[in-house]
């Protein structure tokens, strides 16, 4: 009796012994705390509030539902119109904070884009594209421009592009002042820019150069429309009637929802890069007693003025003749009492590149001498 007691101890022990084993090998899986968070954030408030007219604070709060964070707010975050210092964009636990660095101009619509890149802390899902609005002046402006940026030779997509559009229609304006109105391309090379006001445009395109918002380095690549835009939208209706039942013999309700179409859209921009186009006189020379070349860089925009300075007596002493090449000029010495001379002082007045890209008014000297002297027999 007590042997069976003793074993049935021990087989007790041993029991307790494989449960508890069992009990700590399980410890460490915890609870599995159900199904994987796929939900985005969700915004819960804005203040000021989104759409707000005669904007007078210095910054922005985005409240959301969790914890979230912002991934790369200088190249996801766009600002428009850019400002010479940007805004600073932070995650504060459930929040965003914009903060603005530079004073903002009056009675302008500003839009700051998020581009898919509010996402939550655990699981960084995404919140949606979100554009926030607001105008320092008493209206919205909200005509949209959006198109696609392509490389002109393999027509792939460019992302990551600045758009930008200027109501100053000078040739000068792409190359001096910002964008008054910019987006930046998906992946996709795709934008759309908003918060425009009425009127008519000059469209450009650059590869993002860090903020800068002008074309400022001719090497760069970039891409324009030929011709100015007007923006405008197109006012729709579409109806919604709510049945009674699935068979859609009576209806409950017909609302009708306006919405609008904006235009232009489906604009498309191929991007290529610019030469490096510099102005200067590049070569001069006597080719026969009667005849000179004067060579540029690049094509003149403006025609030369040459003048004769070793004789000014003569009227009409040279003759102008246009080469295949048109950045080389050939003059023809008309009179012999001019080319036989060994040596012609002339000066030419054309348009240079001075060290700051502006085409300026030069004048140079220019002294040739013959390739064959006359030979004089005495």
């Amino acid at each position: 009796m007590n042997f069976i007691k003793k074993h049935t101890i021990l087989l007790l022990g041993w029991i307790i012994f494989f449960l508890a084993l069992q009990s700590c090998a399980n410890r460490g899986a915890g609870p599995q705390g159900g199904p994987k968070d796929k939900e985005p954030p969700v915004l819960v408030s804005a203040t000021p509030e989104n759409g707000n007219t005669n904007f007078s604070a210095k910054n922005i709060i985005l409240e959301f539902n969790e914890l979230i964070s912002v991934n790369n707010p200088l190249q996801n975050v766009t600002f428009s119109p850019p400002q010479k210092n940007s805004p600073t964009v932070k995650a504060l636990g459930k929040k965003v904070s914009i903060a603005f660095q530079d004073s903002l101009l009056p009675n302008t619509t500003y839009t700051i884009t998020f581009k898919k890149c509010i996402v939550d802390y655990t699981e960084s899902n995404p919140f949606a594209d979100y554009v926030y609005t607001f105008s320092t002046g008493d209206k919205i402006d909200s005509l949209q421009i959006s198109g696609k940026i392509i490389d002109a030779q393999t027509l792939a997509a460019k992302k990551n592009y600045t758009v930008g559009i200027y109501s100053n229609l000078s040739d000068t304006a792409f190359t001096k002042t910002r964008f008054e109105k910019i987006a930046k391309t998906n992946e996709n090379g795709e934008f759309t820019i908003y918060g425009v006001a009425e009127g008519e445009y000059n469209l450009f395109a650059i590869k993002d150069a860090g903020g800068v918002n002008y074309y400022q380095n001719k090497g760069t690549d970039i891409a324009f429309l030929d011709s100015t835009i007007t923006p405008y939208a197109h006012l729709h209706g579409k109806v919604d009637t709510l049945w009674t039942d699935s068979t859609k013999s009576k209806y409950e309700n017909v609302t009708l929802d306006a919405y609008n179409e904006y235009f232009p859209k489906g604009l498309i921009l191929k991007t290529f890069k610019e030469k490096d186009i510099i102005h200067r006189l590049k070569n001069y020379k006597r080719n026969s007693r009667n005849q000179f070349t004067i060579t540029f860089s690049e094509p003149q925009d403006k025609e030369p003025i040459v003048k004769l300075l070793s004789d000014s007596s003569f009227a009409d002493p040279l003759l102008k003749e246009r080469t295949s090449r048109t950045d080389s000029i050939v003059y023809w010495v008309k009179d012999s009492l001019l080319y036989n001379n060994d040596s012609l002082y002339i000066s030419v007045s054309y348009l240079k590149t001075d060290s700051l890209g502006e085409s300026v008014s030069q004048t140079d000297s220019l002294y040739f001498i013959s390739p064959s002297p006359i030979v004089k027999y005495v």
